[in-house]
């Protein structure tokens, strides 16, 4: 159980133990452990007559845990794809330049116990736009594979993440759940300090070398809900 923001200790204490104290569990806890899985890629379209918008999934397993020495690359180069700020690859391109989406970015996520991961892009737009959506994202991805992140965009993408790192930490129900989480992890605040750390002296080179290991566009699987 956290607690965060201004309460007085003795009293959720005493409340903690009244409302809990003889509670037990009436089965023993044993977690179910993840496990990583190669799938075949697919290209899939759904129709949905009864949505006016179509959107676009893809999704990529990686076989990574969050204590990777790729993990802090791969992080900050998901933020710099499509997952952090509005001038992203995918938001700049797909977005800004091409007017294609409403709302477009990706995710990188790794688990802390098992060696399982995704990486995961999403779309809204106009089903008119399906294929050259699908394109642009494709495009995207092969361009970054191919030249890379600048040193510039590698440094502003710094800043932007370790500042959201620094506000989602300054939000009592965000700090509670991750404070939560760490002690079913047996970990503290000094984790997200260490990975900061790791993040400010990335260089390109790892950054675009744990993006080319693991971001192989031949195993993205894809989903379009598409309205007919």
């Amino acid at each position: 159980m956290t607690v965060v923001g201004d309460f007085d200790e003795k009293e959720i204490s005493a409340l903690t133990q009244e409302i809990f104290g003889n509670w037990k569990s009436p089965k023993p806890f044993t977690r179910i452990k993840n496990e990583y899985r190669a799938i075949t890629p697919i290209n899939k379209s759904f129709e949905t007559p009864d949505k006016a918008n179509a959107f676009f999934v893809a999704r990529l397993n990686l076989k990574v845990r969050d204590d990777n020495p790729d993990y802090a690359a791969l992080a900050l180069g998901n933020y710099m794809l499509g997952g952090g700020f509005l001038n992203s690859r995918l938001a700049t391109r797909i977005r800004q330049k091409e007017g294609l989406s409403y709302g477009v970015g990706s995710s990188f996520s790794a688990s802390a116990l098992d060696e399982t991961g995704t990486f995961m892009a999403n779309a809204i737009y106009a089903p008119e736009n399906a294929d050259k959506l699908e394109a642009a994202f494709k495009d995207e991805i092969a361009k970054l594979l191919k030249e890379g992140f600048t040193a510039q965009e590698i440094e502003e993408a710094k800043k932007g993440f370790l500042q959201r790192g620094q506000l989602s930490r300054a939000q009592d129900r965000e700090l509670s759940g991750k404070l939560n989480n760490y002690l079913f992890l047996n970990r503290t605040i000094a984790w997200d300090a260490e990975l900061e750390s790791r993040v400010q002296s990335l260089t390109a080179e790892q950054i675009n070398s744990a993006m080319r290991k693991y971001l192989t566009p031949d195993n993205i699987f894809c989903a379009i809900l598409l309205m007919p």
